[in-house]
């Protein structure tokens, strides 16, 4: 993690610092596999196991069984554990062709999603992740105490924000179709109000943000 603070020289501007993060709540960041369905895993003695498809269609090929497992796949209905048990010695396979192991789970799972990994499938959590908990956090501080800018200049000047977006006409960005009554629409748009809200409490542009001065470093558990 690093941070600026005050300095007497342009080269001792930055420090370059170690921080330990205790997580109170539960803490989920999905990777770009989303969701895994019943056939990316088998979850055996309180352990999900991710299977690495490469090996796996190996040991399919060992066992002579390809396409057996394509026919069953085609129904839509197939259970990877229940197919793989019919093996003998399936157990004793299953580390062979399992990418990365996961404990907890149950019996019947039809999907989970896995936490972010890395190339070497570790688990980590990324420094956009750290930060924008960060900024939450002292978003919520500087609305709660009213420093340093009290809430009523906050609200003016959200308002603001919504009188500039409607007069430009981006208004009609900020409304959809509403399906009960088609002739009429609703305000819709969260990202919009944040950003204003944003400005307001932590600086007018990127250039002037409070958080400007932070990078943080993706982090290993």
């Amino acid at each position: 993690m690093t941070m600026s603070h005050p300095a007497q020289t342009v080269h001792d501007t930055y420090d370059i610092c170690t921080l330990a993060l205790e997580v109170l709540t539960p803490l989920h960041v999905g990777g770009r596999e989303g969701a895994l369905k019943s056939l990316d895993f088998v979850f055996d003695a309180g352990t999900v196991h991710v299977v690495d498809e490469d090996r796996f269609a190996q040991w399919l090929q060992a066992q002579g069984i390809v396409d057996l497992f394509v026919e069953e796949a085609k129904t839509g209905t197939m259970d990877l554990k229940r197919f793989i048990q019919k093996r003998p010695g399936w157990r004793q396979a299953l580390p062979t062709w399992t990418r990365y192991t996961i404990k907890g789970g149950r019996d019947g799972m039809q999907e989970f999603r896995p936490l972010i990994r890395d190339a070497h499938d570790r688990v980590y959590l990324p420094g956009s992740a750290v930060k924008g908990a960060l900024r939450t956090a002292i978003l919520w501080k500087r609305l709660h105490e009213g420093t340093p800018v009290p809430l009523e200049q906050v609200e003016a000047a959200v308002e603001r924000g919504i009188v500039k977006d409607r007069a430009s006409g981006g208004w009609r960005w900020l409304q959809v179709a509403n399906p009960e009554n088609p002739g009429q629409k609703k305000p819709v748009g969260k990202e919009r109000f944040s950003r204003w809200l944003q400005e307001a409490v932590l600086g007018n542009d990127p250039h002037h943000d409070l958080l400007r001065c932070l990078t943080v470093r993706d982090a290993y558990p």
